[in-house]
C-alpha cells in the first residue's frame, strides 16, 4: 500500500459512477452490507462529502433484513442513467497537514476507531505503530449491539461524551483506511454533531510518514 493510502473519488469520478447507477441529487440511497455498517458507512461518508442529503444505512444490514423475513432476490435491476453533479464539501475531509497543524487545539477531538492494540502500537500495520497525538480510542465495534444493529442514540452519545468527544468540538475520525473511521463518522452525524471531519487516508498515510508525530 503506498503511503498516500486510500482516497475519495474525485467529483468527476463520483458523478460518473453515481449517474451510471441511476442516482440523481434527489434519490434516496439506502446502503447496507453484512458487516454492521462497516462498508456501508464508507459510502455514506463519500456521499456526505459529495453533498448528497438523502442517504441512510440499513440498521443491522442484510442480517436484520433476513431476520425480519423480508424478500430477497438475485435479480440485478435495470436502471436508467441519471445526471449527478456533486456539491463537494471539502470541510468534511481532513488532510494530514490539516490535522498536524491543529494538534493540541482544545476545540478539536481526534477519534481513533481502530483496535486498542493498533492504538497502542502493539499491532503495527504501517512503518510505525501507535496513534495520532491526542487521539482517544473508541473502537468502531463499540457503536454496535451483538446483533450488529446500532446502539440506541442515548448510549452512543454517552459513549462519546465520556471520552471528551463533545458536540461543540470539531471531531476528526480516522482508522487505518477510514472504513472503521467512517463508521464513527456516520454515528457522529447521526448524533447531530455539526462539525465532523474524516481523515480518509488515515493511518496508512500517517503511520508511513516519518515527518508526522506519533504517540504510543
Amino acid at each position: 500500500m503506498p503511503a498516500g493510502g486510500y482516497r475519495l473519488p474525485t467529483a468527476e469520478e463520483g458523478a460518473r459512477l453515481l449517474s451510471g447507477l441511476g442516482i440523481g441529487p434527489d434519490t434516496l440511497v439506502v446502503i447496507y452490507d453484512d458487516a454492521g455498517g462497516l462498508h456501508a458507512s464508507r459510502l455514506f461518508f463519500t456521499l456526505d462529502v459529495f453533498g448528497h442529503r438523502k442517504a441512510a444505512i440499513l440498521d443491522g444490514g442484510i442480517q436484520a433484513w433476513r431476520r425480519t423475513g423480508l424478500p430477497l432476490t438475485t435479480e440485478v435491476p435495470a436502471v436508467n442513467p441519471a445526471t449527478y453533479r456533486p456539491t463537494v464539501h471539502p470541510e468534511r475531509v481532513a488532510s494530514a497537514e490539516w490535522v498536524r497543524d491543529r494538534l493540541g487545539d482544545p476545540t478539536l477531538a481526534l477519534v481513533d476507531a481502530r483496535t486498542p492494540a493498533e492504538y497502542a502500537g502493539k499491532d503495527v500495520r504501517a512503518r510505525r505503530g501507535g496513534h495520532i497525538p491526542g487521539a482517544v480510542n473508541i473502537e468502531w465495534k463499540r457503536n454496535l449491539r451483538p446483533d450488529l444493529t446500532f446502539k440506541p442514540v442515548g448510549e452512543l452519545r454517552a459513549l462519546y461524551v465520556a471520552e471528551g468527544v463533545a458536540p461543540d468540538k470539531t471531531v476528526v475520525t480516522y482508522c487505518q483506511t477510514h472504513h472503521r473511521g467512517s463508521h464513527t463518522y456516520f454515528v457522529l452525524r447521526l448524533l447531530g454533531y455539526p462539525r465532523v471531519v474524516g481523515y480518509d487516508r488515515s493511518w496508512v498515510e500517517w503511520g508511513n510518514r516519518a515527518d508526522l508525530p506519533v504517540e504510543q
